[in-house]
C-alpha cells in the first residue's frame, strides 16, 4: 500500500473499512451462531464508524485515550493461519479472523500516522485510529482467551 497524498490515503482506508465491514456483513449474514452474529454486527458498526471519521476528518473529536505504547497486545492470533471466511465459521475461527483483519488495520492507519507525521494534527488523527484498531484487536483476543483458550 503505497499513497501519494492525504486524498488517496483517506480514500484508501475508506475502502478499507468498506470492505472490512461488508466481510463482516456476510460473515454475519453466514454465521448459524447468535455470539457469531453478534460479534460480526459489532464489528461491522465499527467499521462503518470509522468511515465515517475518515470521510468527515472529524480530528478535533479524537483524544487518545492510551498511547499505544501502554497497550498490552495479546498476541494471541498473530501466529495462526486465517481461516476460509467462505464457510460458515466456528466461534474460534470468527475471533481470529476478526483479530487478523483488526491488526491489518491497526498496521495501516500507524503507516498513515508515520507517513504524515510533519502534521501534527494528521498524525494524531492517524494515530487514534490506529489506537482505536489495536483495541479492538485486544478486545477480540480477550474473547479469544476466554472463550477458547479458557474453555479448551
Amino acid at each position: 500500500m503505497s499513497v501519494k497524498n492525504l486524498t488517496e490515503a483517506i480514500e484508501f482506508a475508506i475502502s478499507q473499512e468498506i470492505n472490512a465491514a461488508n466481510i463482516y456483513k456476510k460473515l454475519m449474514d453466514l454465521s448459524t451462531e447468535e455470539s457469531n452474529k453478534k460479534l460480526f454486527k459489532d464489528l461491522m458498526d465499527m467499521e462503518y464508524d470509522h468511515k465515517r471519521r475518515l470521510e468527515t476528518l472529524d480530528i478535533l473529536d479524537y483524544q487518545v485515550e492510551h498511547s499505544m505504547e501502554s497497550i498490552q497486545d495479546l498476541k494471541l492470533t498473530d501466529y495462526l493461519v486465517i481461516p476460509d471466511e467462505r464457510v460458515d465459521l466456528s466461534y474460534q475461527d470468527a475471533l481470529i479472523l476478526a483479530a487478523k483483519r483488526e491488526l491489518k488495520s491497526f498496521e495501516m492507519y500507524e503507516k498513515f500516522a508515520q507517513q504524515f507525521a510533519e502534521n501534527e494534527v494528521l498524525k494524531e488523527f492517524f494515530y487514534v485510529m490506529a489506537n482505536e484498531e489495536k483495541l479492538h484487536k485486544i478486545k477480540i483476543e480477550k474473547m479469544y482467551e476466554d472463550k477458547v483458550i479458557q474453555e479448551n
